[in-house]
């Protein structure tokens, strides 16, 4: 029986207990304009540090039933903050099938088969549709039903709406192993280009996302320019609300030099942007194109009647 329906089993029948639950690589966004990261799980305790809002952060544990908080790791600091203070974003999951479908839409009468994943592989969960996970592995991402992941944090991660989500056409995460999901970036490269990976990692969970003219949401719907402002703000880096703006932000950079993370720019000149996407690598970028199509991964250097006009360097 799966742990935390253990937990709730035993909670209803009158034990009192403390689940502890490792949450591994879990991930969760700030909702407070700003959060106390406190030494104990107790608003009595000590203030060690203050987290912001839209902050991602990592979370170690959830401790506490009737006023449960997490424990989380700031790198340099631990600490605990109210549970309903912070959304969970990613969570780690494991696969429990032998072999395990993949698919373009969490529909499988309306979806095609895009890949499959070995028993044991490591996913990383990104939120829960019509039965099914959105998953994640170095950056690729798809459809799976969660009927066959084994994710302790269900319970805790967000729902998205059937009508929200977009298709995705395309796997390139490989069947997997037990190891396969790349849980860090090289930190003995600390250069634009280890920077660049994290932000194509981030950009590449909202694959499938709606596009909404003037929105800024990366879930429930964005723009292009509102898409590229939001990603690198998780990495801490302020960009202006539109895309002419940005397209006057950072670093000039040729195709030559592209590497990951950059901004592309398009218009009908220089002085005339009105569409921008992130680089991914392998001559493809990923933006927030149309209403029809949502975010999308397509050829980084031409977009309809735009042409490229900038490429910037934010980091």
């Amino acid at each position: 029986m799966n742990k935390r329906k253990t937990a709730m089993l035993l909670l209803g029948a009158g034990l009192m207990m403390v689940p502890q639950f490792a949450f591994g690589r879990t991930l969760g966004t700030v909702t407070a304009d700003v959060l106390n990261v406190r030494a104990k799980a107790t608003t009595n305790s000590s203030v060690v540090k203050k987290v912001y809002a839209k902050e991602s952060i990592k979370v170690i544990d959830l401790v506490g039933i009737s006023d449960p908080w997490y424990q989380v790791d700031l790198g340099s600091t631990k600490g605990y903050v109210k549970r309903e203070y912070l959304n969970l974003t990613m969570a780690d999951g494991s696969v429990t099938a032998t072999s395990l479908n993949i698919r373009s839409y969490p529909d499988v009468n309306k979806s095609k088969v895009i890949g499959s994943l070995k028993n044991g592989t490591k996913v990383e969960v990104l939120y829960k549709v019509n039965g099914f996970y959105k998953i994640m592995i170095n950056g690729s991402a798809g459809f799976v039903s969660s009927q066959y992941i084994d994710c302790e944090y269900d319970a805790y991660l967000p729902t998205q709406a059937l009508k929200n989500v977009g298709v995705i056409s395309v796997w390139t995460g490989g069947t997997g192993t037990s190891s396969s999901t790349n849980n860090s970036t090289n930190t003995n490269n600390s250069t634009s280009s280890s920077k660049g990976e994290q932000i194509v990692q981030t950009a590449m969970k909202y694959l499938g996302n709606p596009y909404v003219y003037g929105g800024t949401s990366l879930t429930n719907g964005t723009d292009c320019s509102g898409f590229t402002q939001g990603v690198m703000k998780i990495h801490g880096i302020s960009l202006p609300r539109t895309s002419s703006e940005q397209s006057k932000v950072g670093t000039s950079v040729t195709k030559a030099n592209i590497q990951k993370g950059d901004l592309l720019f398009f218009g009908t000149s220089a002085s005339a942007i009105s569409h921008c996407g992130i680089y991914i690598g392998n001559g493809e970028m990923i933006h927030a194109s149309t209403p029809e199509t949502g975010i999308i991964i397509s050829e980084a250097f031409e977009c309809g009647n735009l042409d490229l006009q900038v490429i910037r360097r934010v980091v």
